[in-house]
């Protein structure tokens, strides 16, 4: 074994980037680097505001209600000392209240469908 890594050679695509493409972009901290490097360029980027999420499974659940414009599944809730949460959103979508965290949830989920609709461009980054 020559190599430890496998090292690749990126070709240039045929799709690229340009200052009118809206860009959604969802997932682990590189895709708020991602975004945060977009938006300083002037780039329409709506920049991973589900909050930070490393795990594919809820990253892809995520994507399917912003699709579908629906809420979580009420099993998906859950309470620990007071604050409500959901595990497939991020820490900073958690509450003092269940109906409350339903609604920032909810407003959460119907802008990023607002957004997705004339996206044209999703950027998804997983954790390692």
């Amino acid at each position: 074994m020559k190599e430890f890594r496998t090292e690749l050679i990126p070709s240039v695509s045929a799709s690229l980037i340009g200052l009118k493409d809206t860009i959604f972009t969802i997932g682990s901290c590189f895709a708020d680097e991602i975004g945060d490097h977009l938006t300083e360029n002037k780039f329409q980027v709506w920049n991973n505001q589900l909050g930070t999420v490393y795990n594919p499974i809820s990253i892809h659940r995520l994507l399917l209600l912003t699709l579908e414009n629906k809420e979580p599944l009420l099993e998906r809730y859950l309470q620990n000392e007071g604050v409500y949460f959901n595990y497939d959103f991020h820490s900073s979508h958690s509450a003092a209240s269940q109906p409350e965290l339903e609604s920032k949830i909810k407003s959460a989920i119907k802008n990023a469908n607002e957004f997705l609709k004339n996206a044209n461009r999703i950027v998804i980054t997983y954790g390692t």
